[in-house]
């Protein structure tokens, strides 16, 4: 059985302790999610931000927040959370299926708990690409949820699929992180962290971190294909080249700071959502 998993919940109840929880840590993490998404484009800091900083940095002191309400931090939240039931249910779900069939009667080992972590990744990674599509041209391009939608629709070099590649690279390795890394983390910290809240919250952080700077090349390519609808960054392998030979391998990771921090604050919600909204879920979720 899954140490991710509570015993009690079947697989409707992982499924949708999983959607719940990733709409927790989107809502929680959405302007931190568009940061670094522009980050990672190249574009710098995301108005209003931009425009915050540009007036600190030419003396005239900061602007009245309203201004806040002007920008894109939030743009890309409807996307996000309509994935959650691909990118939060399904990891959740299959986790715990796949965890089900290799030990039955015996607890799970470390190799075992992240190589399931990954095959879950890299399967659902493929059905969360077009929300990823919506959420990105909408960040990035602005307009509403609706046009960015029809943008992703209507663009040709893969429409909604495109950027399947570094997506399921990405995935696999924050599927890995969390279901797999995060519990033997918490293992490690029990010596040094008594009170299992803090450990757990601990172990996320790191973990997403970890996960954050290790996925960034494949999130930096996966940002500039998904944004993209004039067809600039046409394949994986071709926006990989452009890179390199731009900024060297180094620019590879380029914004894996703003996305650490980023992936250290959702894996933190997302598993506290996972520990504690499985309590209030009624009984048709529970194993019988």
């Amino acid at each position: 059985m899954s140490s991710n998993t509570d015993v009690s919940l079947n697989p409707l109840g992982n499924y949708t302790n999983g959607v719940i929880s990733d709409v927790a840590a989107v809502v929680t993490t959405q302007a931190l999610d568009t940061c670094k998404t522009y980050q990672l484009s190249g574009n710098g800091l995301p108005p209003p931000l931009s425009t915050i900083a540009n007036s600190i940095r030419s003396g005239t002191g900061i602007p009245p927040l309203r201004h806040l309400r002007n920008g894109v931090l939030f743009n890309g939240t409807l996307a996000n959370c309509s994935g959650a039931v691909v990118q939060g249910g399904l990891p959740f779900l299959v986790n715990g299926m796949l965890a089900d069939t290799v030990a039955r009667n015996r607890a799970l080992t470390k190799g075992e708990q992240v190589g399931i972590a990954v095959t879950t990744g890299l399967f659902t990674s493929t059905m969360i690409a077009p929300f990823e599509r919506w959420c990105k041209i909408h960040q990035l391009l602005g307009g509403t949820a609706a046009s960015a939608f029809w943008s992703a629709i209507k663009t040709g070099s893969g429409g909604l699929f495109k950027a399947i590649g570094p997506v399921a690279l990405r995935d696999a390795m924050v599927s890995g992180a969390f279901f797999g890394g995060r519990p033997v983390v918490e293992n490690q910290l029990e010596g040094l962290v008594q009170d299992r809240r803090k450990r757990e919250g601990l172990a996320s952080i790191i973990m997403g971190i970890f996960a954050g700077a290790l996925s960034t090349p494949a999130d930096k390519i996966n940002v500039l294909m998904q944004g993209d609808i004039v067809n600039k960054y046409p394949s994986t392998l071709r926006t990989a080249k452009m890179l390199i030979q731009n900024d060297g391998i180094r620019g590879l990771f380029r914004g894996a700071f703003i996305r650490s921090g980023f992936l250290g604050a959702y894996m933190l919600v997302l598993g506290f959502g996972e520990r504690n909204f499985r309590n209030y879920l009624p009984s048709i979720f529970h194993r019988q």
